[in-house]
């Protein structure tokens, strides 16, 4: 469930004038005031006689939103987990995290300093398929012989083989499609667009047709049928050999509450369709219409399925080219 709380930013209400007219302190509440804050509610009650305005009354302004914005808040169950905090690092955020970091290594807090300074890499560096996976700083001790250091669990990710969606309803990919394909994917626990099994029952052609209006036509509307539709795809990525069932995705870390074989944020591509198979074999995970954890879980998974079919989350077996804009640099 998602709270959308409205803010203003600014408003101006002309209340002082309201008070200066015609206010007077609740003669019903005296104790709302202290030297440290006045709680009184006022009332419009004092006399008119007097007062310095061509109509004895109360002048009737209005109240002007001069700028607004909006809060959204996540609500989970009281016993799920909390989050792990997250750091968003802009581009332009650079200089801030620079001159942080000076501060802390002018205070001799060293490894918060490293830590500052490693932002700056993150926020300014042209590639942006690199993900840190661990904490981003550590002590190395130098001694005799090798230095050892912290892991950083640095990755990049990139393709994979992964075919799409569209690939899987055209001509090309329905030239690969066979019986036992369709046979497979009739024991997955696939989901249409009104809950209902996902079946493929007919002959070779009718089948063909079946998936293609099933992968072209799937939404999130029902949650668990866009994470069948890309379930189905990542199926058949494997089984006609384009994606390796070992083969480890970056997905992040899980939504609170989510229970998914993911270390430090990667899974396996055999895991995750196990995973989603059974997310949409538990009760009720066959229509995720209404906002709720299963909904969540299933949208995490569908995410990751879609990346990964996209050929974006596959963590690469070696480094990736990884350089930085310099124009900002200051010797």
């Amino acid at each position: 469930m998602t709270i959308t709380v409205p803010s203003l930013a600014g408003v101006w209400q002309p209340g002082t004038t309201f008070g200066c007219i015609a206010g007077l302190p609740d003669p019903s509440k005296p104790n709302g005031v202290t030297p440290d804050y006045d709680d009184r509610e006022t009332l419009f009650i004092a006399p008119l006689k007097g007062v310095s305005a061509k109509e004895e009354k109360i002048p009737d302004l209005p109240i002007v939103p001069v700028a607004e914005d909006e809060v959204t808040l996540p609500v989970v169950a009281h016993s799920a987990p909390a989050e792990a905090p997250k750091t968003i690092v802009r581009k332009e955020e650079w200089q801030r995290w620079n001159d942080y970091g000076i501060g802390l290594f002018l205070q001799g807090d060293l490894k918060a300093a490293a830590a500052a300074f490693a932002k700056i890499t993150e926020a300014d560096s042209i590639e942006t398929n690199w993900v840190h996976t661990t904490p981003t700083s550590g002590i190395a001790t130098a001694g005799e012989g090798t230095i050892q250091g912290p892991n950083f669990g640095n990755l990049c990710t990139g393709a994979g083989g992964g075919l799409t969606l569209g690939f899987w309803s055209n001509k090309n990919g329905q030239a690969l499609e066979s019986a036992s394909d369709f046979t497979n994917l009739t024991a997955l626990n696939l989901a249409k667009a009104n809950g209902a099994a996902q079946d493929f029952t007919g002959s070779l052609s009718q089948n063909k047709t079946a998936l293609n209006s099933f992968l072209l036509n799937a939404n999130a509307t029902n949650m668990a049928n866009m994470l069948s539709a890309q379930l189905a795809a990542m199926y058949l990525n494997v089984v006609h050999g384009f994606v390796s069932g070992s083969a480890v995705l970056y997905v992040g870390n899980q939504p609170a509450g989510c229970t998914i074989p993911v270390v430090n944020g990667e899974i396996t591509v055999s895991a995750l369709i196990t995973d989603a198979n059974l997310e949409l074999g538990a009760p009720g995970g066959n229509l995720t219409v209404a906002s709720g954890q299963q909904r969540t879980c299933e949208e995490f998974k569908k995410t990751a399925l879609d990346n990964a079919n996209n050929n974006k989350n596959f963590v690469q077996p070696t480094a990736c080219k990884h350089t930085f804009n310099t124009a900002s640099c200051t010797f």
